[in-house]
C-alpha cells in the first residue's frame, strides 16, 4: 500500500462518511457534471477562462465525467488553447462533447445558453474583478467587462457549488456564491466604482512548490492577456515528481506526466504558452537567497511550515502565501497572507500545535483494514500503509484555484492602483463570510510590470 492508493477527493468520503476505499471510489464515480456553453462565449476572455477552468477543475472532482454542450464552436482567442477550437481544448482537458443534456445531472451554464437542463443549474458569471454563480439568469453580471482572473474564479466557484451539492447537501448550488477580488468580503454582486481595469501584470515571478497551489498559479498565469512579444519570466522550484495522487488536484498534470519532475512538466506547459522559464530543483530552505537577476515576487505553494519559515529573509520584494485546510471538516478553508520586504517568518510560521494521533483509526480505515486482513493480506503491513494514507490531506482542485485567484489578486491589485491586504480568509462553504485585513503599507507596488493586451 502507498499514499497514492486513495484520491484526495475520495479521501473525504473515507474520513467523513466511514466508507472503505472501494466504496469511496464508487461514490466519487457516481456523479456526472454538465457544462452548457452559450453561443456568445467568444465576446469575452473571461468566458474562455471560466469555461476552461471549470472543465479542468471538474474532470478532477467528478469521477462520473464532465459532459460539455457547446452551442456555437469557434476559435479561442487568448489563454490556454489560443488559436484552437474550444471543442478541441475541452476534449484535451478531459471533457466529453455531447449534443444534449440530461435532467438527472448537475449543470453549469455559461454565457446565457438557450435552454439549460439539469437537476440543479448554476450560472457562472463575472465582471471586472468579481466572479461567482447565480441561480437566476437575470441576475448575471456584465460578463463583457470581465477578465481572465474573474472568469476563472467564476468557473471554479461553480464547480465548488456543484461538488458541495452532490456530496455535502442541497443548499449549495441553490444560492448565489462568489467573491470580489478587488475588495474581498464586499458584496460581489454589487458594481464597484473603485475597480481599475486589469492593465498591469508582473514581469517576473518565482513559484515555489508546484503541487496543488503552484500548478493553480501557473494555470491562471497561462490564462492572462500578456502581450505576445513579452511574457514574464517564471522561476519554477520543486524537487518532487508527479504521482497518481497529484492528478486530482494539480491542474497542469495528466497521467502522461507520471514520474516526471514537476518543474519539467509545468515548464513545458508554460513554455508552450510563450513564457520564459527557469527551473530550480532544490529544497527551498534558509540557504535560498534571491539574486539580483531573479524575480522580486514569490508565490508560495508549500504544504509545510519549514519551507515557509525560509520566506521572510530570502530577499523578496513581495511574498504571497496560501494555506488550505486539509481535513474533511476544513478542506474548503483558505488563508492568504501577503508580505512586503523582510518579515519575521519564524514568528508568522511557528510550529503548529500537533495533537497526538488517535490509537484507533476512523471507521472507514478500520473497515478497510478488516476487509484486507480477511482477504489474506498481512495485518502489520496493511495497518502501516493505512496509517500513512490516513495522514494525507483531503483536497479538491477547485479549492486551490479559488485560493490562487486570491493570491494573484494580492499581486495584481496593488499593481493596478488598489489596496494591499495582509490577510484574506475565505471558506467555500460560506463565501459570504470572507474577510480581509487591510495592510498598513499602502505604498505603490515596486514590482516590474508588463502592460496587458487591450
Amino acid at each position: 500500500m502507498n499514499t497514492q492508493e486513495l484520491g484526495r477527493a475520495q479521501k473525504l468520503f473515507v474520513d467523513r462518511d466511514g466508507l472503505t476505499f472501494s466504496e469511496a471510489n464508487s461514490k466519487f464515480l457516481s456523479r456526472t457534471i454538465q457544462l452548457h456553453v452559450g453561443s456568445n462565449w467568444q465576446r469575452s476572455n473571461g468566458a474562455t477562462a471560466a469555461i476552461l477552468t471549470a472543465t479542468n477543475c471538474a474532470v478532477r472532482a467528478f469521477g462520473g465525467g464532465v459532459d460539455v454542450l457547446i452551442e456555437n464552436d469557434g476559435l479561442i482567442q487568448s489563454g490556454w488553447g489560443n488559436g484552437k477550437r474550444l471543442s478541441e481544448v475541452v476534449r484535451q482537458l478531459g471533457g466529453s462533447l455531447v449534443t444534449e443534456l440530461k435532467s438527472i445531472h448537475l449543470t453549469i451554464a455559461f454565457c446565457g445558453p438557450s435552454a439549460p437542463l439539469g437537476e440543479v443549474i448554476v450560472y457562472a458569471t463575472w465582471s471586472g474583478w468579481r466572479g461567482g454563480v447565480v441561480t437566476n439568469p437575470d441576475s448575471r453580471l456584465d460578463e463583457s467587462k470581465g477578465n481572465a482572473l474573474s472568469g476563472a474564479l467564476a468557473g471554479s466557484v461553480a464547480v465548488s457549488e456543484c461538488f458541495q451539492n452532490a456530496f455535502h447537501g442541497p443548499e449549495a448550488g441553490r444560492r448565489e456564491a462568489g467573491l470580489s477580488l478587488w475588495q474581498p468580503g464586499r458584496n460581489w454582486l454589487e458594481s464597484d466604482g473603485s475597480e481599475s481595469p486589469l492593465q498591469y501584470l508582473p514581469a517576473s515571478i518565482w513559484i515555489a512548490g508546484l503541487g496543488h497551489l503552484g500548478q493553480a498559479y501557473s494555470w491562471l498565469l497561462g490564462l492572462m492577456d500578456f502581450p505576445t512579444a513579452r511574457k514574464p519570466k517564471v522561476l519554477l522550484q520543486d524537487i518532487d515528481s508527479i504521482s497518481e495522487g497529484n492528478l486530482s488536484t494539480s491542474l497542469l498534470s495528466t497521467s502522461d506526466d507520471l514520474r516526471q519532475k514537476k518543474t519539467r512538466v509545468v515548464s513545458q506547459k508554460l513554455t508552450e504558452r510563450g513564457f520564459e522559464t527557469v527551473i530550480v530543483e532544490r529544497l527551498f530552505d534558509q540557504r535560498i537567497k534571491k539574486q539580483d537577476s531573479e524575480p522580486d515576487l514569490i508565490l508560495s505553494g508549500f504544504d509545510n511550515y519549514e519551507a515557509r519559515r525560509a520566506l521572510g529573509h530570502a530577499g523578496f520584494e513581495q511574498v504571497v502565501d496560501a494555506g488550505l485546510g486539509s481535513g474533511a471538516d476544513n478542506y474548503l478553508d483558505i488563508i492568504v497572507q501577503s508580505f512586503q520586504g523582510e518579515f519575521a517568518s519564524q514568528v508568522v510560521y511557528a510550529d503548529p500545535v500537533v495533537t497526538a494521533r488517535p490509537e484507533k483509526l476512523g471507521t472507514g480505515y478500520e473497515r478497510e483494514l478488516a476487509a484486507r486482513i480477511t482477504a489474506g493480506e498481512d495485518e502489520a503491513t496493511v495497518r502501516c500503509g493505512i496509517i500513512e494514507i490516513a495522514g494525507i490531506a483531503v483536497g479538491a482542485s477547485f479549492v486551490g484555484l479559488v485560493a490562487s485567484a486570491l493570491v494573484l489578486a494580492e499581486v495584481l491589485r496593488p499593481l493596478n492602483g488598489g489596496q494591499r491586504n495582509d490577510l484574506v480568509h475565505a471558506n467555500l462553504e460560506f463565501l459570504d463570510g470572507t474577510s480581509c485585513t487591510k495592510s498598513s503599507k499602502q505604498n505603490p507596488s515596486r514590482l516590474d510590470y508588463i502592460e496587458s493586451t487591450p
